[in-house]
């Protein structure tokens, strides 16, 4: 069976080189535009698009997907299926029903919970024990298509955002092997998703980084938790920016007002006060530095108990 495939980060390769190694023929590879990126903004591909170039797949790289020339080069592909993966557009019409087996898609999350583009990130902000990974036939609608197959995944309470992605992509890789070899020999299922019980995420914006410390301590360190590395929760410590990576917390109460330095703990950090309770900051990162621990951070900067963490910067 011939098939597009498309995606753009490393959570997409995965899926790629699972279907590739497994025999499948991958005719195409669809992938964001080389985009600048690190310290110098160089022009920088995928890893999608690194790896299709590496094997001699034809990888197609559009600005704009509704363009005539892609879609008249992607028909003349003339492939049975397309696969979608962590692209990062929304795929036309003309696209979704170009391939004669349809277009399929991997969300990490049990549809129709945490629609949207940040599933992983959503799961993981609101505390969830458990996610999965559903593998279904796309429509027009987000995330809205018939269930093809989907499993519950556990989430570990010190996950983040990165380690959970690590650990669902060989597991979402997996379950897309299984999912495309039903669609080749006919007996794929379609399950209609019930509406009535979704639930939307949403991209993230540069006011969802910031910590609020009026939250609980479980609320901080999950909210802190769903975007460690990347883009990161951010606080600022006299009057610099300073993102925070994942915290633990102490049972141990506080009258100072949340958002206050309590303390701070030889070779462990600086406790920090939350809503009910008590923050220990792990790694930070300030404002022009590389990630340090917050007890390196403690021993240049040398907090003072009573001291206010503020507002994030403009």
């Amino acid at each position: 069976m011939k098939i597009n495939f498309f995606g753009s980060e490393k959570f997409s390769l995965y899926i790629l080189e699972k279907l590739f190694k497994s025999n499948f023929e991958i005719v195409s590879i669809t992938t964001k535009p080389d985009a600048p990126k690190g310290r110098g903004k160089n022009n920088t591909s995928t890893v999608v698009s690194d790896f299709g170039l590496e094997h001699g797949i034809k990888v197609l790289k559009p600005a704009k997907l509704k363009a005539e020339e892609y879609i008249q080069d992607f028909k003349n592909i003339n492939a049975d299926l397309s696969v979608v993966c962590s692209y990062g557009k929304i795929l036309p019409k003309e696209i979704l029903e170009a391939t004669p087996k349809g277009c399929i898609n991997v969300h990490p999350s049990m549809l129709p919970k945490y629609r949207g583009a940040t599933p992983i990130e959503s799961a993981l902000k609101m505390g969830e024990k458990e996610t999965g990974v559903s593998i279904f036939y796309m429509d027009e609608g987000c995330d809205t298509g018939d269930i093809i197959i989907q499993e519950k995944f556990s989430i570990d309470k010190d996950d983040t955002r990165e380690t959970l992605r690590e650990k669902l992509a060989p597991f979402a890789s997996d379950l897309t092997l299984q999912a495309v070899k039903l669609i080749e020999n006919g007996t794929a299922k379609r399950i209609k998703q019930i509406d009535s019980e979704a639930s939307y995420t949403k991209l993230i914006k540069n006011e969802d980084m910031e910590i609020n410390w009026d939250m609980t301590s479980e609320e901080i360190k999950n909210h802190i938790r769903s975007i460690w590395t990347e883009p990161g929760a951010r606080t600022t410590f006299r009057g610099k920016n300073l993102i925070i990576g994942p915290v633990q917390i102490i049972d141990e109460k506080s009258d100072l007002e949340p958002g206050t330095v309590i303390k701070t703990i030889k070779n462990k950090g600086i406790c920090i006060a939350s809503q009910d309770g008590t923050i220990l900051l792990g790694d930070v990162k300030p404002e022009g530095k590389k990630i340090m621990t917050s007890w390196q951070f403690a021993c240049g900067c040398q907090p003072k108990t009573g001291e206010k963490i503020g507002k994030v910067k403009e």
